[in-house]
Formats: C-alpha cells, sequence, structure tokens
C-alpha cells in the first residue's frame, strides 16, 4: 500500500537506511540531503514499511502548494529495492495528494515513464583501468593534457566551504546571483553536510605559484561521484585547470565500482565539454501535473 507521509511524521533513520537497499539510489535522496536543499519541507510517499520511497518536496507559490524540484538535486522519482517495485511508478504518480495542485519533478534515470520532457546528464564508468578511460577522451582533451604537463600544475583538497563558495561566487558572478539568498544559504548547509557526513570532498587545481584556478565539490555515495559545483578562474580557463582536475580525479578513481556523473547538460557548450571525456549520454524524464 502506497501511504502519503508529512515531514514531521517521516521516520528518517528508517529513510536512509531503506534507501541504501535500494538498487538505483541516489545521494540527492537521503533524508539530510533533502532536508538542506528543501530547508525541511518535503513530504514522501513510501509503499508498505519504507520498501520504496518517493520524496515530495513542498512549498508555496503565490499560495499554491506545489511539488517541485529543488536547486542541486539533478534527479529525485521512485527508488525501490527491486526492478519490479519500480514498474509500480504509474501509481505512484497518481498518489500524489491533489492538494498539491502544481507538481513538476525529474524522475530518475531507472524510472521508465512516458514522458514529452526528458533531460540529459553525462556519465563515465571509472571501473576499468585509466589507460581505457584515457582512451574515450577526445583529441582535445588529451591535447590540453599534453600542454599541462609542463605547467606544474597541482590538487589540492580543502574542508573550508565558505572559501569555496566564495571561489564560486566570484568566478560564477551572475550565474549564482540568480539565486536567491535562501537558496545560497541552502547550498553552503548542503557543502557542510556533505563534507561533515564524508559524502565528498572539494578540490582546487593550483598552478605553479600555488593561486587557485579552478574548483570543484564533489558529492560521492552509492558508486557515484556527482559533479555538483565547478568553477574556473580567467587564468584557470586558459590554462585548463578543470580539464586537470577531471582527469586527476579519473586518475585516482580508476578501477573503483564509480560513476562519475557530469550532471548535464543541455546547454550544447557544456554537453561538449563532458562527452570530450567520454561521457556517455543518459537522459531522465520530467514529471508535471497542474490542477490549477
Amino acid at each position: 500500500m502506497i501511504r502519503y507521509i508529512q515531514h514531521k511524521d517521516i521516520d528518517k533513520p528508517r529513510w536512509d537506511a531503506a534507501l541504501e537497499a535500494c538498487v538505483n539510489a541516489l545521494p540527492y535522496a537521503y533524508s539530510w540531503y533533502l532536508d538542506s536543499v528543501s530547508g525541511q519541507s518535503w513530504d514522501a510517499l513510501v509503499l508498505d514499511d519504507y520498501a520504496a520511497l518517493f520524496p515530495l518536496p513542498v512549498k508555496r507559490k503565490f499560495f499554491i502548494p506545489m511539488v517541485y524540484q529543488p536547486f542541486f538535486t539533478q534527479q529525485l522519482g521512485l527508488f525501490a529495492r527491486d526492478e519490479a517495485t519500480l514498474q509500480l511508478l504509474p501509481d505512484f504518480l497518481k498518489a500524489i495528494p491533489r492538494k498539491f495542485l502544481r507538481v513538476y519533478l525529474h524522475l530518475n534515470a531507472e524510472n521508465a515513464v512516458a514522458s514529452p520532457t526528458r533531460r540529459l546528464t553525462h556519465q563515465v564508468a571509472l571501473n576499468t583501468d585509466y589507460s581505457y578511460i584515457y582512451s574515450n577522451y577526445s583529441s582535445v582533451v588529451v591535447r590540453n593534457l599534453k600542454r599541462i604537463v609542463n605547467q606544474g600544475m597541482a590538487a589540492e583538497s580543502s574542508a573550508d566551504v565558505y572559501t569555496f563558495l566564495r571561489f564560486m561566487q566570484e568566478q560564477l558572478g551572475g550565474k549564482l546571483s540568480d539565486l536567491a539568498p535562501g537558496d545560497i544559504k541552502r547550498l553552503e548547509h548542503l557543502l557542510l553536510e556533505v563534507l561533515e557526513r564524508k559524502k565528498g570532498f572539494i578540490r582546487y587545481a593550483l598552478d605553479k605559484e600555488g593561486n587557485r584556478i579552478a574548483g570543484t565539490c564533489i558529492v560521492r555515495s552509492n558508486n557515484r561521484c556527482i559533479y555538483l559545483l565547478a568553477a574556473s578562474t580567467t587564468a584557470g580557463k586558459k590554462k585548463n585547470g578543470m580539464t586537470f582536475l577531471i582527469d586527476s580525479m579519473f586518475q585516482e578513481l580508476a578501477g573503483k565500482d564509480i560513476v562519475f556523473d557530469f550532471e548535464g547538460s543541455m546547454i550544447p557548450g557544456i554537453a561538449r565539454f563532458n562527452k570530450n571525456f567520454g561521457g556517455q549520454e543518459v537522459y531522465f524524464s520530467c514529471f508535471s501535473r497542474r490542477l490549477l
């Protein structure tokens, strides 16, 4: 039986334990991740005793109650212990309470549903040796890596969320200014949670003078490395700092049962960058409903 549960009644330890057992688990669906990105404003649908999970981030906009896709969550949808239970997706979609007059969600790549709207991500399987991963790089990446060899570039790990956020804001400028102050605060909370729970890391590329020229935050969980946030300085773009960072991570993680998810993109230039590293296209569906 599919049950609707309000946020205050969700057993979060049970939820997280159930997610760990799901065949399509993603870090976006952990209770702590959802708490961070939604400001602890999410309800859920569950099957029986948490045998399947369907998070419902909720908010009001112009007094209209709605289910929405929070920033920094690429995919949500139905998570289940086995493939057979994933076939119940249509039942879960029908079970979303009608009090939510508008619904817009990104389902996950394992949720099979006919949808007029799909989104794209790029993924690289790292469970092979580095030489094989390298062989799938485009000639552009190979050429840039050869140029990097004599530049004295190095990678640096950091646990300083606030410095990282300042770096992102300085480099991304308007892209982050589009976010409301509350969303920036939620991002800050998310990054603090990621590092505190050892579910990810911050990494910089340094030039030979020790200047930070590129930086990224990776969420690592459930056999995934998710390229959550990244930016380069003007010098970093010229010196291919991000190419250096991604390649160094691939060298470090090669041979492990990990999928590196670039988190997109629908933007042609970014999609081309991802594919240059051997990123394979993976599509996931969007679900929308309007009762008003």
